[in-house]
């Protein structure tokens, strides 16, 4: 077997273990598919979370890096001959990675606001925090050494991760390391095979990078131990440069502006409602039926954007915390039946959610006003 056939057996392995989402487009039963959204939040107890463990959807983005004991440069399984340089300016996730151990192969990304899933975490030690938080803001870099069957080589870069977790985490467990002057874990797994299977030896390190940065992790698998001191000199020889496409303050007040104009309360007047939402005057009637329907729910609602990233020159992908108190909502009543819930306080954390430029102006999309809409009435003009 080649080098390339073995790597090639890695990366569909690693495949395997992802759950890829399909895009799901608006047409006739965009209502039903968004109904049985909104009813799997809820049975995941969205009304007491405001953040929850996520699985990423993301594009594969691969990025030349080299290897500084071998001097040659690697890149994803599909073209592992690749001889350009590695880029000056930030890869994948928004990190440098100057050092890797010789003889690794780049298997491929995931991550960010476009594309295929990452998989669980739970099999990669002590990495739960880096997990955590918004799902655009998770980058993953995978690698594998072409000489080890199944070896796997994880970088993971989280953004925006969940704070009241980082701070924890980082104290307890594992050993006590720094990275960047600033403390991190490590955490050696050991042999995590059963007994009578292949071995399976797994480590892990997690840090964050400065006080409010991103919390980074690497972790590494195969059937040899891991050597934990390469794990923590490659983590040193990560550069954090900048979340991609991080969206600046003022951007993101006029798209705040937007969604509370769309969502919040007081009620805007419909003219100015019409100017914050794309295809406003299509669907207005709808919204008209929402105030009429909920009028407790429409003077209490709160829409709070909480992260933002640009996936298009005039996109946004936004994430949302959308809270309200009315008992006579569908959620409230179904949290009342499950008995979880019966005050009729409802608070829905990271859905996401769209924001478009239109004009020089930021519109809540018309699919984004829908998603929301449709999980409150039954029957939603223009959202069909």
């Amino acid at each position: 077997m080649t080098a390339t056939e073995d790597l090639e057996g890695v990366a569909a392995r690693l495949r395997a273990s992802r759950d890829a989402l399909p895009p799901v487009a608006v047409g006739e039963r965009f209502a039903v598919d968004v109904r049985a959204g909104a009813r799997r939040r809820r049975r995941r107890g969205v009304a007491a979370a405001a953040s929850a463990l996520v699985v990423v959807v993301a594009v594969a983005a691969p990025v030349g890096l080299r290897v500084e004991d071998s001097g040659t440069v690697v890149g994803p399984a599909a073209t592992i001959a690749e001889t350009s340089p590695p880029r000056a300016d930030a890869g994948w996730g928004g990190i440098r990675i100057g050092w890797l151990p010789a003889g690794t192969t780049h298997l491929g990304d995931a991550g960010g606001p476009n594309g295929q899933g990452i998989g669980n975490e739970t099999d990669q030690p002590g990495t739960g925090v880096a997990y955590t938080g918004h799902q655009d803001a998770i980058y993953v870099s995978s690698f594998t050494q072409a000489s080890e069957k199944d070896s796997l080589l994880r970088i993971v870069v989280s953004w925006a991760p969940q704070e009241d977790f980082v701070a924890s985490s980082l104290l307890e467990g594992g050993t006590p390391i720094t990275v960047h002057g600033q403390p991190g874990r490590l955490y050696d797994g050991g042999l995590a095979s059963r007994a009578g299977a292949p071995p399976d030896y797994r480590a892990g390190l997690t840090w964050r990078e400065a006080s409010d940065g991103p919390v980074v992790a690497v972790t590494a698998q195969g059937a040899a131990p891991v050597d934990t001191g390469a794990l923590l000199r490659v983590a040193e020889n990560i550069t954090v440069v900048g979340e991609p496409g991080a969206v600046q303050s003022t951007t993101r007040e006029q798209i705040q502006a937007a969604f509370t104009t769309a969502l919040g309360h007081p009620p805007a007047p419909d003219d100015a409602w019409v100017r914050a939402v794309e295809n406003g005057p299509k669907l207005l009637k709808a919204r008209q039926q929402l105030l009429a329907s909920f009028p407790h729910l429409s003077a209490n609602v709160t829409a709070t954007v909480t992260h933002a990233v640009w996936t298009g020159p005039d996109t946004i992908r936004v994430d949302l915390t959308y809270a309200y108190n009315d008992p006579t909502t569908p959620i409230a009543k179904d949290l009342a039946r499950q008995g979880t819930n019966r005050s009729g306080h409802v608070e829905e954390g990271e859905i996401g959610l769209e924001a478009v430029r239109v004009d020089g102006h930021w519109l809540v999309t018309a699919r984004s006003y829908c998603t929301i809409l449709v999980s409150l009435v039954t029957d939603a003009p223009g959202c069909g």
